[in-house]
């Protein structure tokens, strides 16, 4: 539109007088144009079918190799995703600049689309380079290393979004923090389908038009259902808590509209408060700001029929042990090791800074009179005396990520895999470092103990005398040299796994 209405106004006064543009610039009659643009159309039409087949033979291939989850990953592949659409958006604009061209056999008056060809051979040469930068991307898919290198990327990415957590400064989780239990209410969902993610934020900040935050009462939201749950409609998703020293119930003149004068709108709005009072614990309440905030709320996740990699952390680290798990039955080692190293890695970042995941936590909710100061993301103070504690259903990201590098310990250990075994134990050493080096003793102690259950079966084999036993002492070697202090910690764990060497 806006290049056809450039060449309209000024389609007589379009020259070019740089000499060695002349021979670039299109400035030619309405039958070259209609041959240029039918040119490009027809042309990347027919590269825009050779694109989509390499894709799916791409996907076909990735996922026979290595798991069915990789077309998600696939799809939500940004750089696919603008390639494609860049060529579809070349053949789109083609065919609507043809249509503006003009000969003038029938009405007497030609018409040549300046701007528009040049801006359609423009954005085609363009193609040309992003076509091989399409291809070079989509074989990324068919490279174990990089593929698995990606995913630990998004997993990193997604565990991120958790780290503005503010845990609750008690570890367990109580219903009575605050002296009372009563259930104000239970958030339901309205659709079926798989909890992909909650946004914290959104969900905390609609607690607001809560009619019970009037009394300044401090709440509890304990999830039930956890990232990657099947949601039924109707089901139970949250229920909150309130305290039942400060909750008063709220008269109906201070929450019906003055404007109801009709006796029998009233009679009917009465039945419905009293109904919806032994659902949400007050006696009377506007029917249309409880759906307005139970709304709010439920705005706040999403539910869908798939997972996601860019908010689900577990759902990434479930496909690498897949894959894994895959690839020893195949003893595809490569890729076995990708996947080791790439769960180890995220093992790593998560203990470098602290997990958030699985615990508890609180949000704080600003009131006009309140007096608890806060920051907020962009460095201003506010005030908030509304304390919300909310308790997920999540399992922490360490006890899951250890439970699912077991699974592929057991399964390379029942295959006498002796390289994947020899690569747990390098990495083992490696991560062990990295936690002594940021003085993280209790992560390593936590390590080392979940390692030595993990070898205990097999530390009985030729195979792993010969070849981890010696790895073991040179490291115990290295303890004594530069972490003394965690010498005694492996020693005591791992004394057990030694057939021959217990010490």
């Amino acid at each position: 539109m806006i290049t056809s209405r450039i060449d309209e106004l000024a389609y007589e006064k379009l020259t070019v007088d740089i000499p060695f543009l002349k021979s670039l610039v299109f400035a030619g009659s309405p039958n070259a144009a209609r041959s240029i643009l039918s040119t490009i159309a027809a042309g990347w039409a027919t590269i825009l079918g050779v694109a989509f087949s390499v894709t799916l033979i791409t996907l076909q291939l990735a996922t026979t190799k290595y798991t069915s989850h990789i077309v998600s990953r696939f799809e939500d592949d940004k750089i696919n995703q603008l390639m494609l659409g860049w060529f579809v958006s070349v053949v789109l604009y083609s065919l609507l600049v043809l249509k503006t061209v003009r000969t003038g056999e029938e009405t007497g008056i030609a018409f040549t689309p300046i701007v528009g060809v040049n801006v359609a051979v423009f954005i085609a040469i363009v193609a040309l380079f992003v076509f091989v930068l399409f291809l070079h991307n989509i074989s990324m898919y068919l490279r174990p290393n990089s593929l698995v290198s990606r995913l630990t990327a998004q997993i990193l990415c997604s565990i991120k979004s958790y780290e503005n957590r503010k845990p609750f400064e008690n570890v367990l989780f109580e219903r009575r923090p605050f002296g009372g239990d009563v259930k104000l209410f239970e958030i339901r969902s309205r659709t079926q389908g798989i909890l992909r993610h909650i946004d914290w934020n959104v969900l905390s900040n609609s607690m607001r038009d809560l009619p019970q935050l009037s009394n300044k009462i401090n709440l509890q939201m304990e999830w039930l259902k956890s990232l990657g749950d099947r949601i039924e409609k109707g089901s139970i998703l949250a229920i909150v808590y309130g305290d039942k020293k400060k909750i008063t119930t709220i008269p109906a003149e201070e929450v019906s509209p003055s404007s109801y004068k009709d006796k029998k709108k009233k009679e009917v709005r009465a039945k419905v408060s009293n109904l919806l009072s032994n659902f949400y614990n007050i006696d009377s309440i506007d029917r249309i700001d409880m759906n307005r905030f139970h709304q709010n709320m439920l705005s706040a996740l999403d539910i869908s029929q798939d997972r996601d990699f860019a908010t689900d952390p577990f759902y990434g680290v479930e496909i690498l042990r897949s894959l894994a798990i895959k690839s020893v039955n195949q003893y595809d080692i490569d890729v076995v090791n990708s996947c080791i190293t790439g769960l180890f890695r995220v093992l790593n970042d998560v203990f470098a800074s602290e997990e958030k995941l699985g615990i508890p936590f609180t949000f704080e909710l600003h009131t006009n009179d309140g007096n608890k100061k806060q920051v907020n993301k962009g460095g201003k103070e506010t005030f908030g005396d509304i304390t919300i504690i909310i308790n997920p259903k999540e399992r922490k990201i360490t006890e899951m990520i250890a439970s699912e590098l077991s699974v592929i310990y057991e399964m390379a250990q029942s295959r006498h895999q002796t390289n994947i075994i020899r690569h747990f134990a390098d990495e083992y050493t490696s991560l062990s470092r990295s936690l002594l080096d940021k003085n993280k003793v209790d992560e390593f102690k936590r390590l080392t103990e979940w390692y030595s259950n993990c070898i205990l079966e097999s530390s009985s084999e030729k195979n792993f005398q010969d070849q981890i036993v010696p790895l073991f002492s040179a490291f115990k070697e290295e303890l004594n040299k530069n972490y003394p202090f965690a010498t005694d910690i492996f020693t005591i764990y791992m004394r057990n796994s030694f057939a021959e060497n217990k010490e």
